[in-house]
């Protein structure tokens, strides 16, 4: 066969060569190349008759034109002899061999030459002979078909065949292979239908029409002959276009060939759409591959391009509709069309209204003119048309064909089954509420529906289409269940699939399919390393995964309860297959298949796991496998792969959370902390993408199902980092409450799947409030940067766990986080991040990883020389500055957030983190680094202070004006800030004594303020009220918005009082009651260090009392609102009478009050943290026992110590000083005595018990109470002891 080759060469060069000896040649090494392509093609390499080119194209469009391309002796043939003569044996030759050569070569590894040449005979193809056939002259008409024919098998090969070759080049040292991405056959094949000549020959034989082909056989008799080659040709072309929309490039202007599909008309009056043409082929019955070819072009034509299918039908929509049905219902119909047929209606209920309506036929019920006569008599105002199934309706044919004794028969093979199931996952996805109404009334129907899920199932192998088609009929019934139970909600569901899930249930079906998809998952490991996109979005293992990932999300939520998944063994028997899973999908992370299993399988296992808290115990044992995964993603690059490395992350930060809150004494090795910290690091070097590039700051809220993001969200968590005021300042053991690792990290990890399932739980999406459900399709194109920017988010979580599960062994992790460089880190980028104002949920995640490290005096040391406040303090200036002016911006969302305004009639939206919340965050971690390192800190705390003092003094004042949650927190964290630095008053005296005593004015005032407020729950509700409708509130409107209140609700100044009036107590009152009555605890506390000692005033004579100040006036009344009122002694009388009444009523509202071990551990709430629900029980106390026995504490020694202070001022009055004993002794006798029938009765005081505005009123004698009762004493428990003291005092020094 050797001499082939060099006879071809020959017979080239010859003036008038052979025609057919040439083409006989040529046929010789079209066969051999279908058993040895590569020698084939080898040797005629060394001859030029192949077109061929000498560039290496990079660029699609370059290859697609040609340019470069020689046509070889080929071409000189073709132009010189074959197309003047009119016959063309040697091209059609040349085309069988050209596509031997394909098929020959498509799973060989070729080199960049060979991949090149080919290109060149393959754009030679099509530019010269498929674009210009028709034009050709022919002496023999059939072999224009057979030109076509051929030219189209070849552009068929290279689509349906052909890979995205990568080849690699030699570099002339051969010490190194560099990668070259040379432009793919592929790519410049189906860029030169796109955008050339091409395509407008490919749409011109599409175009051809039935008419013409009914036509043909008519002449013929029969369908054979030139019918059947039309027929041929008209399939190739169909399934070529079909094909160029699939793998056309995405997120690109449509291109002329798409233009022209939707937009070609001829211009006649009567001439129908191109789309309508294509959609008639449904008339031909001969070859029914032709109309399942043109239906399938529809489906892809619906989904990819931007038309209304239903307007281009015109009025042949109508008789289109019935052909369609018509077919679908016969029974003796081709399997394949009717499929095709049902898909095209999926498509076309999601992307094509007009379209689905027309085949889904819904009519108004037809009524009897008796109902009609009654009907017309009594009317309503609004009065629904009941709705029927029309004669003509796909419906039919569908729930013919779901029926359970049809199934797996003749009438029901599987793939019809899948493809009529799939059809009613679209409705359902798309809500068509009038269908679904009138599905659910069928009968049987969700047992129908359900059948499937109660077969067993082998795993596939090999080409086992019809077990494939099995396990997508699955995951389509699991979406089916799942979506309806979310949309319908757990009351109102059908009495039928209540029955199904009790059968689910009871049959332990739910642990079959666990098990059943890890066997799948299982058997395709490693498998599809080179599987195509469009591929893998059908793969039937990702299909039943996504259906089943949407059912446990559901099933989790609280629309999910009619599922009945709730047995904790079947939940952990779960978690574990979806663990399992992971650790075996990672070894094989080459592959494209495992790569996305990962990623879906990462994210679910993250969602359950937050939302089962019952089995997070049982799955700590697989915290050293997650370690192994997160190792494997190390050197990931790919999108996918990093997405599940965060949730990955943010899995084991959930696993150490639970750990650490059980007190176990296990935990991970320091072996795998050593391993797993330098990967952690690694994770968050990605934080300089937070404010390199622009629009990089993103939240995620809330969306409806069928989000959750993803970009995973972080941990969050409420806490307090404070030591108790007035308790040992070196205790900094606090306990930490409601770490939720889902507020963050679960949000973009779900953000694949419906926004909702996680709508009522921070879990679809921060909830099931979900987005768009995309069940069948698995979202391979997300963005990177997005998982990067979430990688050092959920990385900085698990470094914060880490470490707070070694506590106790610091020197062991110290010296990893120096050799790493994790400070300078964490310093570098949170400054660089605060002043570009991007990447906030960074800045949250660091600086609350910083706050546990200022907990434990070693690393907080570490942190104040890395230069905390040179990195911090002057760029925190930034986040709540502009313009130069200094705003309280409580409400001042992010500019890089997009939040539009509630509607009145809409819930109010959760909190959203804050710049100025960032600042918040900031001043705790100073608090808990002076709390740690004491006077080795106060210089830095004294420079912050001097730099945000505005800021501080602006926050005090801002209480009386805006009662916002985000003002309240930023007051906490600054008084307990204040509390702290109270420790140090003399040095701080020293270097600022004017700034401290305008400080000290504006605490009392802050404490006045707080107890006026808390008193007066139905002024505080108006002052709220009016508040969420302005919502920025200027000094200035204070005075109007107290004129607008009623005079009534400014002067109610007792909780008895505002029961009498009707007036039951708002839980959004009592959670700002509660927010105060902390703020007032705090400053109480800070204002006992700027107070005289007691002992020192009663024992030592000569003290030298002008050393402390004032801090009230003197006077007795009840607090009242105003900007201008100071506060007197009767403020704090108020607070001490004020806590007494809150318990009392805490002990109507439950019987045994639980102390926390910190009075003052409010929590300060961590950013964005979710907040309960506002329709919550009125019985729910959120008042803390413990903080208004130190209000009482702190308040009592206050007025005790001022007393004191007040009375060696030598310059009062002798009436002043006898005003201030006897009233004194008036209102703390009273106290006393109320505080005796609460330790004694342990109940709520009577109605009588004393008020501020009441008490003051009585008689002294019988206010202050019998001598017996004076004089009896308070017991020795801890509570009771410090109130002896005010029981001596009153007796012994205002007597």
């Amino acid at each position: 066969m050797g001499c082939i080759y060099p006879l071809i060469s020959s017979l080239c060069v010859v003036p008038n060569p052979p025609l057919t000896l040439l083409a006989s040649c040529i046929k010789c090494l079209a066969v051999m190349a279908d058993n040895d392509a590569q020698h084939v093609w080898q040797s005629l390499q060394q001859t030029t008759f192949l077109p061929h080119t000498g560039n290496v194209y990079t660029q699609v469009a370059e290859a697609a034109s040609g340019a470069g391309i020689l046509p070889a002796d080929y071409g000189k043939i073709l132009c010189q002899h074959e197309m003047t003569c009119g016959s063309y044996p040697v091209t059609l030759e040349f085309l069988k061999l050209v596509k031997a050569l394909l098929k020959g070569l498509a799973g060989e590894n070729v080199s960049l030459a060979t991949s090149q040449d080919l290109l060149a005979c393959v754009i030679f193809v099509q530019k010269e002979i498929f674009a210009n056939f028709q034009k050709w002259r022919y002496a023999n008409f059939t072999h224009m078909e057979q030109v076509g024919q051929l030219s189209l098998e070849v552009c068929h090969t290279v689509l349906h065949v052909l890979p995205i070759l990568r080849v690699t080049e030699e570099s002339q040292t051969d010490t190194d292979r560099k990668e070259i991405q040379s432009v793919s056959i592929r790519e410049a094949c189906v860029h030169a239908f796109l955008h050339t000549s091409a395509g407008e020959a490919l749409l011109a034989i599409a175009g051809t029409g039935v008419d013409t082909l009914e036509q043909k056989i008519i002449e013929q008799g029969s369908f054979d002959g030139a019918a059947e080659r039309l027929s041929q040709l008209i399939k190739l072309s169909l399934s070529i276009l079909n094909r160029l929309l699939l793998l056309k490039p995405a997120n690109r202007p449509p291109c002329p060939l798409e233009h022209y599909l939707t937009s070609h008309t001829t211009g006649l009056p009567h001439q129908p759409h191109l789309i309508a043409v294509m959609a008639s082929y449904i008339y031909h019955r001969h070859d029914p591959r032709l109309s399942t070819l043109a239906t399938l072009l529809l489906r892809r034509l619906a989904l990819a391009a931007p038309m209304s299918i239903f307007g281009c039908l015109g009025n042949q929509a109508a008789a289109l509709r019935d052909m369609y049905l018509s077919r679908l219902q016969t029974h003796s119909e081709n399997v394949r069309l009717k499929v095709g047929i049902l898909e095209f209606l999926t498509a076309a209920v999601e992307t094509q209204p007009g379209l689905s309506e027309l085949f889904l036929n819904l009519e108004p019920a037809k009524k009897d003119s008796k109902d009609q006569a009654s009907t017309s008599t009594a009317r309503a105002p609004v009065q629904q048309k009941e709705m029927t199934l029309g004669k003509i309706s796909c419906l039919h044919a569908v729930l013919d064909i779901i029926e359970e004794p049809k199934q797996g028969t003749t009438h029901c093979p599987p793939d019809l089954h899948c493809a009529a199931l799939g059809l009613l996952r679209a409705l359902w996805h798309d809500c068509r509420e009038t269908a679904l109404t009138l599905l659910r009334k069928r009968p049987k129907f969700w047992q129908n529906v359900a059948a499937p899920l109660f077969q067993d199932l082998p795993v596939p192998e090999g080409e086992a289409n019809a077990v494939r088609c099995q396990i997508k009929t699955v995951a389509h019934a699991f979406l089916i269940l799942a979506l309806e139970c979310f949309y319908v909600g757990n009351n109102t569901l059908d009495d039928g699939l209540q029955n199904i899930f009790q059968k689910l249930k009871d049959k332990n079906r739910y642990v079959y399919w666990s098990q059943y998809l890890c066997e799948l998952l299982e058997s395709n490991d490693g498998h599809g390393q080179d599987i195509e996109e469009y591929l893998l979005r059908e793969h039937e293992v990702l299909v039943l995964l996504q259906g089943w990932r949407m059912f446990l999300l559901v099933a989790a939520s609280q629309s999910g309860n009619a599922i009945q998944l709730t047995d904790v063994k079947t939940k952990c028997s779960i978690l574990n297959g979806i663990a399992m899973a992971i650790h075996n999908q990672t070894e094989f992370l080459s592959s494209v298949f495992n790569a996305k299993a990962c990623s879906l399988l990462t994210g679910l296992y993250l969602a359950l796991l937050t939302r089962w808290k019952s089995c997070q115990n049982s799955q700590w044992k697989h915290a050293e496998a997650f370690v192994s995964v997160i190792e494997k993603y190390a050197d990931a690059e790919q999108g996918v792969l990093q997405r599940s490395q965060s949730a990955v992350m943010a899995t084991l930060t959930t696993l150490l959370q639970d750990h650490r809150k059980q007190d176990r004494e296990k935990g991970l090795s320091i072996e795998t902390i050593e391993t797993l910290l330098p990967l952690v690091c690694v994770a968050m070097q990605h934080s300089t993408t937070l404010y390199n590039k622009p629009n990089t700051t993103t939240t995620t809220t809330s969306s409806n199902i069928p989000p959750t993001h993803g970009t995973p969200t972080t941990p969050r968590r409420q806490r307090s980092t404070m030591d108790t005021p007035g308790r040992n300042r070196s205790t900094m053991d606090t306990p930490r409450r409601n770490r939720s690792t889902m507020d963050t990290p679960s949000r973009t990890l779900l953000s694949e799947q419906p926004s909702g399932v996680f709508g009522d739980v921070s879990m679809m999406e921060e909830s099931v409030g979900l987005g768009k459900l995309e069940e069948n399709q698995v979202d391979v194109e997300e963005p990177v940067n997005k998982h990067k920017q979430s990688l050092p988010v959920v990385a900085a979580y698990l470094l914060d766990e880490l470490l707070l599960a070694e506590k106790d062994q610091v020197s062991a992790w110290m010296p990893l986080l120096r050799q790493h460089s994790v400070l300078p880190l964490l310093l570098s980028t949170l400054q660089d991040c605060m002043q570009a104002q991007k990447g906030i949920h960074y800045v949250e995640a660091v600086l609350l990883l910083l706050t546990d490290l200022a907990t434990i005096e070693e690393s907080a040391e570490s942190v104040r020389i890395g230069g905390l406040t040179q990195h911090t303090c002057l760029a925190l200036l930034h986040l709540y500055q502009q313009n130069g002016d200094s705003k309280l911006a409580a409400n001042t969302r992010i500019k890089d957030l997009k939040v539009d305004k509630p509607k009145q009639h809409q819930q109010q939206p959760q909190e959203v983190i804050s710049w100025p919340g960032i600042y918040r965050l900031c001043v705790s971690l100073n608090t808990s680094m002076l709390a740690t390192l004491h006077h080795a800190y106060l210089t830095d705390a004294l420079n912050f202070f001097g730099v945000h003092r505005e800021r501080i003094v602006q926050c005090l004042e801002s209480v009386q004006l805006n009662q916002s949650q985000a003002c309240l927190l930023e007051a906490q964290a600054t008084t307990l800030f204040l509390y702290q630095m109270a420790h140090y008053k003399q040095d701080w005296r020293f270097h600022m004594p004017t700034e401290l005593d305008h400080l000290l004015g504006r605490l009392t005032q802050l404490c006045h303020t707080c107890v006026a407020l808390i008193m007066r729950p139905r002024l505080l509700q108006r002052l709220l009220e009016m508040s969420a409708r302005r919502v920025e509130l200027v000094p200035q409107q204070l005075s109007h918005m107290m004129r607008s209140t009623p005079v009534g609700l400014q002067r109610q100044v007792s909780f008895e009082q505002a029961e009498v009036d009707g007036a039951q107590t708002d839980p959004k009152v009592m959670k700002t009651q509660a927010k105060l009555l902390v703020i007032l605890n705090q400053s109480l506390s800070a204002l006992r260090y700027f107070s005289p000692d007691l002992l020192e005033l009663l024992l030592n004579q000569s003290m030298t009392v002008s050393d402390y100040p004032i801090l009230f006036e003197l006077g007795f009344s009840a607090p009242a609102l105003g900007q201008d009122t100071p506060a007197t002694f009767g403020t704090f009388l108020s607070a001490v009478n004020m806590s007494i009444e809150f318990l009392n009523k805490m002990e109507g509202i439950r019987n045994a009050p639980s102390p926390s071990k910190s009075p003052t551990k409010a929590p300060t709430s961590r950013l964005g943290s979710k907040e309960k629900k506002d329709a919550e029980s009125p019985l729910e106390n959120p008042f803390d026992r413990s903080v208004l026995f130190l209000i009482m504490e702190s308040g009592i020694w206050l007025i005790m110590t001022q007393g004191l202070r007040c009375l060696k001022e030598t310059n009062l009055p002798l009436r002043d000083r006898q005003l201030l004993k006897r009233e004194l002794s008036t209102e703390l006798s009273t106290f006393l005595h109320e505080l005796q029938r609460y330790f004694r009765r342990g109940g709520p005081a009577s109605p009588s018990s004393a008020s501020p505005s009441t008490s003051i009123l009585r008689n002294p004698l019988s206010a202050s109470g019998s001598k017996s009762s004076l004089h009896s004493s308070f017991s020795d428990q801890q509570e009771q002891v410090f109130f002896r003291v005010l029981q001596m005092f009153i007796q012994q020094i205002l007597r």
